[in-house]
């Protein structure tokens, strides 16, 4: 999944920024997201922790960090019959076509999905919500199953990555057929655990060797990209309004990063309250914090080191992706008085 604010094109950098002074132990993500980073720690050797506000973002999470390969599924596989590793994608692949909320809404009025893929989509998400209903999968199951259907519908969604808007015309991506498919965790030596909550919360819950800290660099409210994965996690069916098809719902998630306001007040209530060995903080230069602002909160440090790191960013056209951003790494003796 394309998310925006993912760091897949900078995670090497990072990570040879952490290796001279930390080769393993714990390391702190809490705006997680789709998990770039923390699964690349955690198969560095990490003991990972991540967190999110959304809860799509939390599922794949738990998919990628709590296991080291798909889950038995033991309960679900006995009821129906099923006896081989792969044989929970091939019955989910096979289940009759349903024609609901979804398809009416995402391909029917709008083309986000071609017809076929919509009913094969809206089929898989109903069998599972039906799975948990009936206690024949665990929490970790149900947030692995629906990060794989997430994924899934992903790659044939008519769209330039976000789900603020489709295409005119069916993509070759979106003409493909859909088929449900594992995403596949990450092997590590921890399992990783994962938050759906407040940074600030899991940030003050324990000490960590290494924190990460990449909050929103913009207003951009992520539900308002994401809200048909963010509704097919929370197996709801809402109002879908406007020409782009937006859910509506109370997601009940603020943040304060996401105010020009409030953004350094959250980072000086972050950094007094975290404790670490390491501390990395990835910023945009085009951010709601103003480089100034934050060079000055970072000067109380002792000696700050500043890298510049060259990296792809979020962009529908192609030639707007090339980007440099800043990561700031402050020691724990380093911290002001």
């Amino acid at each position: 999944m394309r998310y925006i604010g993912s760091k897949s094109s900078s995670i090497e950098e990072i990570f040879r920024s952490v290796s001279p002074y930390r080769t393993a132990g714990t390391f702190c993500d809490p705006f997680g997201g789709t998990s770039t980073v923390g699964a690349y720690f955690k198969h560095k050797g990490f003991h990972v922790y991540t967190g999110d506000l959304l809860l799509f973002a939390h599922y794949i999470q738990v998919a990628k960090l709590a296991f080291n390969e798909p889950p038995s599924f033991n309960a679900v596989k006995t009821t129906l019959s099923i006896t081989d590793a792969m044989g929970l994608p091939t019955y989910l692949n096979q289940i009759p076509d349903v024609s609901g909320w979804f398809v009416e809404n995402f391909a029917v009025r709008r083309q986000y999905f071609t017809l076929a893929n919509a009913a094969r989509i809206e089929a898989c998400w109903q069998q599972i919500i039906s799975f948990q209903e009936r206690g024949l999968i665990t929490f970790q199951e149900y947030a692995f199953l629906m990060a794989s259907l997430i994924e899934s519908m992903d790659r044939v969604a008519n769209t330039a990555g976000t789900y603020y808007a489709y295409l005119k015309k069916f993509s070759i991506k979106a003409s493909r057929e859909f088929r449900f498919e594992f995403i596949m965790p990450v092997n590590g030596a921890f399992a990783g655990e994962s938050d759906l909550g407040d940074a600030l919360e899991l940030i003050k819950r324990r000490h960590y060797d290494v924190i990460y800290l990449d909050p929103p660099y913009n207003d951009r409210r992520y539900h308002g990209y994401y809200h048909l994965p963010e509704a097919i996690a929370r197996g709801i069916t809402p109002q879908v309004t406007g020409k782009a098809g937006v859910c509506h719902f109370d997601l009940d998630i603020p943040s304060d990063f996401y105010g020009a306001s409030s953004a350094l007040l959250s980072l000086e209530d972050i950094l007094a309250h975290a404790d670490y060995n390491l501390l990395l903080f990835h910023y945009c230069p085009n951010g709601l914090i103003p480089q100034s602002k934050l060079d000055a909160v970072f000067q109380q440090y002792a000696s700050t080191t500043r890298i510049d790191i060259q990296s792809l960013g979020y962009s529908t056209k192609r030639a707007e992706r090339k980007s440099s951003t800043l990561l700031y790494l402050i020691h724990n003796e380093q911290r002001p008085a």
